[in-house]
């Protein structure tokens, strides 16, 4: 019972928070972030700069060492009750900015647009809008099954997709890896959405 107060505290008794005001004084104050809107910003300038340079894979290192994420990740943190700001600031400078990074790419990871084959045991991050290879899998999969007479006339659903890439490609296969290789390939007109969530190949 007495860790109630504090969890209270730390939890639920916090002022209320606006993302929209919160983004908006982010891009005019870039000094006073705390370290979610920091791990946000340095996500998305991540995201643009390997978009910018076509990137197809990069170690979290090689992202540590681009010189305009590396003096954003610098950047000081505003003050907050939560422990895990208080983490990062006992943190050493070093030690702070491997972590901020780290929170980065889980979020792009998370959105689909990077993400590690095999369990990522090498530390290889693979930028999911340049993987040839992975398109041409997911590709192949949506035309074979269209030969299909269960698929022939609706086309394939996403969900049957991704079991079939669960199968053949990758077990680690996430939905919005997946979400992005089909935005991908019908922004390519290599494949068509019939009705909402089903997909057909030429």
């Amino acid at each position: 019972m007495l860790e109630l107060p504090s969890v209270y505290r730390k939890v639920y008794d916090q002022p209320f928070r606006s993302q929209a005001l919160e983004k908006e004084e982010l891009r005019k104050n870039p000094g006073a972030l705390d370290l979610a809107n920091l791990t946000c910003l340095l996500s998305e300038k991540a995201k643009e700069f390997l978009m910018k340079n076509r990137v197809q894979t990069f170690y979290q290192q090689e992202l540590e060492m681009v010189e305009s994420l590396l003096s954003l990740a610098n950047q000081p943190v505003i003050r907050s009750t939560c422990s895990e700001q208080a983490d990062f600031k006992n943190d050493t400078a070093s030690k702070a900015i491997h972590s901020i990074f780290k929170s980065a790419i889980r979020l792009l990871q998370e959105k689909g647009f990077i993400y590690q084959k095999d369990g990522g045991f090498d530390n290889l991050f693979y930028v999911t809008r340049e993987d040839k290879e992975l398109h041409r899998k997911i590709h192949r999969i949506i035309r074979e099954d269209c030969q299909k007479p269960n698929h022939m006339e609706k086309g394939c659903h996403f969900r049957h997709i991704l079991a079939c890439a669960r199968l053949s490609v990758s077990p680690g296969l996430s939905e919005p890896v997946l979400q992005q290789v089909l935005e991908f390939l019908e922004d390519q007109s290599d494949i068509i959405s019939t009705m909402e969530q089903y997909y057909i190949a030429f």
